[in-house]
């Protein structure tokens, strides 16, 4: 069994066969000191690394995360949403040109009639960047399928739907 002195420091014993007993109570601060320190450098790995995926992946923010979002507003009848993805001022594509949610609401029936239905699904499909501009290619199914290029531009270092078309060809 271990000692203690009047400090509180271990005092070294021997037990019957003369060698020498660390006490158990300094065995269990030690352990702990380093239980804590592996943790600490757990906490720190995990820290560096999910900076390094969010550094390398992007933000959330990115230009087909933007349309997804567009389109999961859409899909959901959620125009209020969806039209906070769009540039509703002096958007360069006239077909994009809607300034609220009601006309953005009544565009998308008219888009129903053309294309058979309401959104069923969507799937993007890839994106590309050149600086402030970026298209995204997205596969949409209605009551037909069909695959068109969305198009945006960073403005104030947000990025916002400025029209759309088939793949190479902007409406």
């Amino acid at each position: 069994m271990s000692q203690i002195d009047q400090s509180g420091q271990p005092v070294e014993t021997t037990n019957n066969v003369g060698q020498s007993i660390i006490s158990s109570t300094t065995t269990r601060n030690t352990r702990r000191r380093l239980w804590f320190m592996a943790i600490m450098v757990v906490v720190l790995l995990v820290v560096v690394v999910g900076a390094i995926i969010f550094m390398t992946h992007g933000s959330s923010d990115d230009p087909q995360t933007i349309v997804g979002n567009y389109y999961t507003a859409l899909k959901n009848k959620d125009y209020d949403t969806a039209i906070k993805y769009i540039q509703v001022t002096n958007a360069p594509n006239p077909s994009m040109n809607v300034t609220t949610a009601g006309e953005l609401q009544t565009q998308e029936q008219a888009w129903q009639g053309t294309y058979a239905g309401p959104i069923q699904k969507y799937k993007i499909n890839n994106q590309s960047i050149n600086g402030q501009f970026a298209s995204v290619n997205v596969t949409i199914s209605r009551g037909t399928t069909y695959t068109m290029d969305v198009q945006l531009t960073q403005m104030n270092g947000k990025w916002m739907i400025t029209g759309g078309g088939a793949p190479g060809y902007l409406y």
